[in-house]
């Protein structure tokens, strides 16, 4: 069954469809993740909150996604890769719904919480599932093809709110924002296959055969001896590994490690980068107010100025997406993830600098986009280094150390960037320059095949 995916021709019929389907899910992803970013100030002024309490709603939705990454990947290993994406895609849409209706911010606090751990399978899935149905030659266009899903996602969040947020308040622009999205779980559900390689591993080989029959139908194909010869062994012992935390641990600590310690300061950047813009949007009159001076956040929802200009830099997700392919594939995935760090150290360092704004926008509009892309492709990255039996297990741990420490990003850029805005910027860029070393000891994968066991 490895070969079959690894024989199909690029950009065949079948494997589109598959990564068409399944990306669907950044769409909704890109959605959510603004949302929290664009309604705080209105949620400080409905309910009265001070910055810890805005900040702390940040902190519950990562909090959530620490644990959405370490509960799903090991549900993912056991149950399958396509009930867990559409199941953790659903609860995130249907917390995200109810969120609207919340009459307290404790009620609110709790739900972005459960939104954060359903956001987490989500991402992790896709990415996954995207990599296991494409040739190791098409792992770089699956992660691309998310980040510009993903991207329309959050454009279309950021540009929604230019019409509805003012005029109709938070409730109404997040259930009108996220209730599309809900319609892609239908496609979701009718149409997507279980993984082969899941199945593989599994040992439930005449289901895996269907899914191939299938296959060989969309890509005109005829099906091979190898796989008939699968079918007359369908009831053959089940080759699952089926190893726990533990033992997963003890046998790849190094790669996890590595990847837990290099991602850290990459998925802070990530987490924060539209909290620190929201930041430079409302506080970049001048360079040296901004560094030196204490700026308290007010009541003060943002105007559809700072909304537009908002939507502008994040269109830095697409250059960036096509700069990460490229580095990517052509290069290699650690030279993409060390230059992304690199260039974010950079990105910091220079708003310490009294640099014009618009050199500063440039920078920032670049880093957003670098940091969507590297955040996808480490999580290709771990898919190509860990076996099926324990892919999903093994990327989940790492993930939920980086999500771990992402809740750090809120308390950074939403709080501590306006009482001490130098030690914020100073901490980000030495992070950065530090955490390129986690993967040093670890090899480069480059596309190749995926291992089994």
């Amino acid at each position: 069954m490895r070969s079959f995916i690894e024989d199909l021709s690029s950009n065949n019929w079948f494997s589109i469809k598959i990564v068409f389907l399944a990306t669907l899910t950044a769409i909704s992803s890109g959605t959510v993740l603004f949302i929290n970013a664009l309604v705080a100030p209105d949620l400080q002024c409905e309910w009265g909150l001070t910055t810890f309490e805005v900040t702390s709603i940040s902190i519950a939705f990562y909090a959530g996604e620490a644990f959405g990454s370490w509960y799903w990947g090991r549900i993912a290993d056991i149950y399958g890769r396509k009930n867990t994406l559409i199941a953790s895609t659903g609860s995130m849409l249907y917390f995200v719904l109810i969120s609207a209706a919340s009459q307290s911010f404790h009620i609110y606090l709790l739900l972005r919480f459960f939104v954060g751990a359903g956001f987490a399978g989500s991402f992790l899935l896709t990415v996954i599932y995207n990599t296991e149905f494409t040739k190791s030659t098409d792992h770089g266009k699956a992660v691309f093809w998310y980040n510009f899903v993903y991207t329309f996602g959050s454009l279309f969040s950021i540009g929604f709110s230019y019409w509805t947020l003012n005029n109709y308040g938070w409730r109404i622009y997040t259930l009108a924002v996220i209730s599309p999205t809900i319609i892609l779980l239908y496609f979701m559900i009718a149409y997507l296959p279980e993984s082969i390689r899941f199945l593989q591993a599994q040992g439930r080989t005449s289901e895996a055969l269907e899914v191939i029959k299938d296959a060989c139908k969309t890509t005109k194909t005829a099906l091979t001896k190898d796989m008939d010869l699968l079918n007359m062994n369908s009831n053959a012992p089940g080759k699952t590994q089926d190893s726990g935390y533990i033992q997963v641990l003890s046998k790849h600590w190094i790669k996890i490690f590595g990847l837990s310690f290099f991602g850290v300061p990459m998925f802070l950047s990530f987490y924060g980068l539209p909290f620190f813009i929201e930041y430079k949007l409302q506080h970049a009159s001048s360079c040296t107010l901004m560094v030196n001076k204490t700026i308290s956040p007010k009541c003060v929802p943002l105007t559809n100025g700072e909304i537009l200009r908002s939507f502008f830099i994040n269109l830095g997700y697409l250059p960036g997406a096509f700069i990460g392919y490229f580095m990517a594939e052509k290069i290699g995935r650690k030279i993409l993830l060390n230059t992304t760090t690199g260039l974010l150290a950079v990105c910091y360092i220079s708003q310490l600098i009294c640099l014009p704004n618009a050199i500063n926008y440039f920078l920032l509009f670049l880093s957003s986009g670098m940091s969507l892309s590297a955040t996808c492709f480490i999580v290709l990255y771990a898919a190509e280094l860990f076996p099926t039996n324990v892919r999903m297990t093994s990327t989940g741990i790492a993930a939920s150390v980086w999500k771990i420490c992402s809740i750090l990003s809120p308390v950074l850029f939403q709080h501590l960037i306006y009482t001490n805005t130098t030690f914020v910027i100073v901490l980000m860029s030495a992070w950065s320059i530090v955490g390129a070393f986690g993967l040093c000891p670890l090899p480069e994968t480059l596309g190749h095949g995926l291992k089994e066991f």
